[in-house]
């Protein structure tokens, strides 16, 4: 049996941070599908346009997800006020990095949205709906880390 010091139970573990890493992916992935399928819903129900919107709100959502990669590693669990930071961190993330995009793509221009006629939706609309998918993401990963925590922590007192 393998003993760890008092400072390593306190810290975060590799297992730990699989764990993190894990249950952060997979609300990325649920979170991403629920908004494509409510979006899809919304403005014309089909398998092609379900299919198309996943694709297009995770090209936005998986660069997210890795710029958020230090803090799900850092934060061991949701207790203790840490998941106040970590929801108020996702729901800033992604309508941010996405203003940053948008800048640098189009050349320090902050109308280049809504000069493409491939989008039917202005920019304020896709910060809207970038909010609303870092939101739900961190909101489904601090559910699940606040569920595992418990989960452990009752599996530890029962021994």
């Amino acid at each position: 049996m393998i003993r760890m010091t008092p400072n390593a139970r306190k810290g975060v573990t590799l297992v730990i941070a699989a764990r993190n890493i894990s249950l952060w992916f997979l609300s990325v992935l649920l979170s991403v599908g629920l908004f494509s399928l409510a979006f899809a819903r919304l403005f014309g129900w089909s398998p092609d346009a379900l299919a198309r919107d996943f694709l297009i709100t995770m090209k936005i959502a998986l660069p997210v997800a890795f710029l958020f990669l230090p803090i799900v590693i850092k934060q061991r669990d949701a207790e203790e006020g840490r998941a106040w930071v970590i929801v108020g961190c996702g729901f800033v993330i992604g309508p941010a990095y996405l203003l940053l995009r948008t800048l640098i793509a189009g050349g320090g221009d902050p109308h280049a949205f809504e000069r493409d006629e491939a989008s039917p939706f202005g920019m304020v609309a896709f910060l809207i709906f970038a909010a609303i998918v870092g939101s739900l993401t961190t909101i489904l990963y601090v559910t699940a880390l606040k569920l595992v925590h418990r989960l452990t922590t009752a599996s530890k007192q029962a021994l």
